[in-house]
């Protein structure tokens, strides 16, 4: 019996998989969507194109600041599971929850797709700055002004503003904007070079 589907493919094959895999038990399961993303399509986030392409009646969106190199070598990390509904964000958390990897909840998913989606845009300017030979001054102007921005965006498009405080927003942009195994930074420093 499969009790949890993760959707972990990169965000611009997603709907080419569950298109291959719409036979699956999407209404009889939860289903947590690692994808980060915005359709350049469509506009929509990962977890609407999922809902879109299979009947997931219990999605969850789990996010924020987590380099994988990282969680696969058990450093402390913190992430948030959103749902509209918080029992079965709960459930996530509990059931991801670990000793080195803490779950946290909410019921802001627009909040938490687009603090994991928008931050890689300002995680490429400052690695572009990183390229350029800028410094830290830069960086740390790019993220917060980047932020704000993020923040403008997501209560645009129905966020809640203060979950750009958090993990999925300042969190996530931080650990993506700064560290040495961000692919989103090193792009943007191969760029800026």
């Amino acid at each position: 019996k499969v009790e949890v589907i993760v959707v972990a493919v990169p965000s611009q094959y997603l709907v080419q998989v569950l298109q291959k895999a719409k036979t699956g038990p999407w209404d009889r399961t939860m289903v947590v969507s690692v994808v980060k993303g915005i359709d350049p399509e469509t506009g929509l986030r990962m977890s609407e194109l999922i809902r879109k392409q299979v009947p997931a009646k219990k999605l969850v969106v789990l996010s924020g600041p987590s380099i994988s190199y990282e969680v696969a070598r058990g450093v402390p990390t913190t992430v948030v599971a959103a749902s509209q509904d918080p029992a079965v964000a709960e459930e996530v958390q509990t059931l991801f929850a670990t000793e080195r990897f803490r779950v946290y909840t909410s019921t802001d998913v627009i909040g938490v797709e687009l603090g994991g989606a928008l931050k890689n845009v300002i995680a490429l300017s400052c690695g572009a700055a990183d390229g350029l030979g800028f410094g830290a001054n830069t960086k740390a102007a790019l993220a917060t002004r980047g932020l704000v921005e993020m923040a403008r965006l997501g209560v645009a498009m129905g966020a809640k503003a203060e979950t750009f405080s958090g993990l999925s927003g300042l969190g996530d942009l931080i650990t993506t904007c700064f560290s040495s195994h961000s692919r989103n930074r090193w792009v943007g420093e191969e760029l800026g070079k």
